[in-house]
């Protein structure tokens, strides 16, 4: 580093520390000293050239980013003006809920976890349910005791299921 403030002087090696540390480098020692060999190679010794190829550095980055931004893809930078049924969506999403909407969505909630545990409690076929109920010796290995057992649980769970049991029973084939 003593060679660095011979040849350049303190000012542009405090600088080139400065510039390192503040890049975010992940050698920051790598990196100041390749500021250095740019200072070097560019000929430049003193803090006010090191000032001037920067301005003119980030001159000519900003004019490149003007000139992509223009003719990146090749078309203009259009702004859309939204239509008027999107900007009032927007706006009733914004507006907090009522209790009364938050109790309408609760129940909506509710009920389609009720739909979906009936689903699952009487999507099995209850014909066959009968035919193992009627004969309950049968393939189904159920005891003598099941009918009762069955209209037991159906009773200590709310389950209103005698009317489509009676209509199974009447319209299965036993045979």
């Amino acid at each position: 580093m003593s060679a660095w403030v011979k040849e350049f002087g303190p000012e542009v090696v405090l600088y080139a520390i400065k510039k390192a540390a503040t890049a975010d480098a992940s050698r920051p020692h790598a990196y100041m000293a390749a500021i250095i060999r740019g200072y070097r190679t560019a000929g430049i010794k003193t803090l006010d050239d090191v000032k001037a190829a920067d301005n003119a550095r980030e001159q000519r980055n900003q004019r490149q980013q003007q000139y992509n931004g223009r003719n990146r893809g090749g078309r203009a930078n259009v702004q859309e003006q939204l239509p008027d049924w999107a900007k009032q969506d927007d706006d009733e999403e914004a507006k907090p809920k009522t209790a009364e909407q938050l109790d309408g969505e609760r129940l909506e909630r509710d009920l389609h976890r009720a739909v979906m545990l009936q689903q699952q409690l009487y999507g099995v076929d209850l014909t066959a349910i009968c035919h193992n109920l009627d004969q309950p010796d049968g393939h189904g290995f159920l005891s003598a005791k099941a009918p009762q057992l069955f209209e037991q649980y159906c009773a200590q769970n709310h389950l209103d299921v005698s009317e489509q049991i009676k209509k199974a029973r009447e319209t299965a084939d036993f045979a």
